[in-house]
This record gives C-alpha cells, sequence and structure tokens, in this order.
C-alpha cells in the first residue's frame, strides 16, 4: 500500500463521521491489498462503495499522479474514519485552487497499522 498525500487537520471530510479534526492519509491499494487490510474494517455498504469507484484500465494515463487500477481510502491517523473515494479526488477540479491535501514523500505501508507511525518530516509539514 502506498501513501502519496495528506490531509491535514482534516476535519470537514469526516464530518459525517467524528467531530474532532486530525491528520487523514490517503492510502493506495490493490485489490489484494484491500481485500486483506481495509474491507474487513468497513461496513458492508462501504466495500460496495469502494467497488463503485474502481474503474481498472488496460493502462493508465503516464500524467496522471494515480491510478485506476487500485482503490483509494481517506484514512485518520488514529485509524477509526476510513471513507473510500474515486481515485481522483485529491487531484479534483472541484477544490478550485485550494487542495488541502499536501504531497509527502511517497511511503510503503505493509498494513494500516503502519499509518499512526508516519513522521513527517520538517519540509513535509512545512508545506502546509
Amino acid at each position: 500500500m502506498k501513501i502519496k498525500v495528506y490531509w491535514p487537520q482534516c476535519g470537514s471530510a469526516f464530518y459525517k463521521y467524528r467531530e474532532d479534526i486530525i491528520d487523514a492519509f490517503w492510502v493506495e491499494c490493490t485489490m489484494q491489498e484491500a481485500e486483506k487490510n481495509v474491507f474487513p474494517l468497513l461496513t458492508d455498504e462501504q466495500v460496495k462503495e469502494s467497488l463503485k469507484y474502481w474503474h481498472p484500465q488496460e493502462e493508465d494515463h503516464p500524467d496522471l499522479p494515480f491510478s485506476y487500477k487500485q482503490l483509494y481510502f481517506l484514512i485518520s491517523k488514529d485509524l477509526k474514519t476510513i471513507i473510500p473515494f474515486a481515485a481522483h479526488f485529491p487531484y479534483a477540479g472541484q477544490w478550485n485552487g485550494y487542495c488541502p491535501f499536501r504531497e509527502i514523500g511517497e511511503r510503503e505501508i505493509n498494513d494500516l497499522h503502519g499509518i499512526p507511525k508516519i513522521v513527517l518530516t520538517e519540509e513535509e509539514l512545512a508545506n502546509n
């Protein structure tokens, strides 16, 4: 699983699920990784929603910063909130010049328990 961007002090995407504000990470998974690590933590409805966003294609466009062959989740640092989203969510035009996501150095994690252990560099924190 890969993490390339995060949403510092995410509140608005989680408002339906929690009242506090917490950092959230954009997690990219293969179907196998999602089945093993993410789906067991989701409701049946959330799993169906995840699959609705999954549109594997023969080849992805080389200029896109994401792959339609993967599944994507916004996951809170404390792992209490996991929301499936479409692959383009952090990169979509809906942000009108203010995208809350911040780039970080790519991290590979073996399971979700790697998320709370992520320590951002001073440079990554300054990118807020």
